[in-house]
């Protein structure tokens, strides 16, 4: 997302740690890009309750199993 033009950090699967909240104190907004899969939505659902759901989004790309941002940008910028 970064090499987009997106401000962004990534986390690995579920992994979050508890001290990475207050990093986040002073942002007004933040969209949590998830995996389309069990574990992405898990993941979404306890980083949004724990960062504030008013202020966060939650987006889960497509529609198939295991879909992940990088899937997004390949099928929509391919033929660049």
């Amino acid at each position: 997302l970064n090499q987009e033009g997106f401000p962004a950090v990534a986390i690995s699967g579920n992994y979050w740690e508890l001290d990475w909240f207050p990093l986040f104190l002073n942002v007004r907004s933040i969209i949590y890009v998830a995996d389309n899969d069990d574990a992405g939505r898990l993941a979404a659902r306890r980083v949004a309750n724990g960062l504030g759901v008013y202020r966060t989004k939650v987006a889960i790309l497509g529609d198939k199993e295991h879909y992940d941002s990088v899937d997004f940008f390949r099928e929509q910028f391919k033929d660049f």
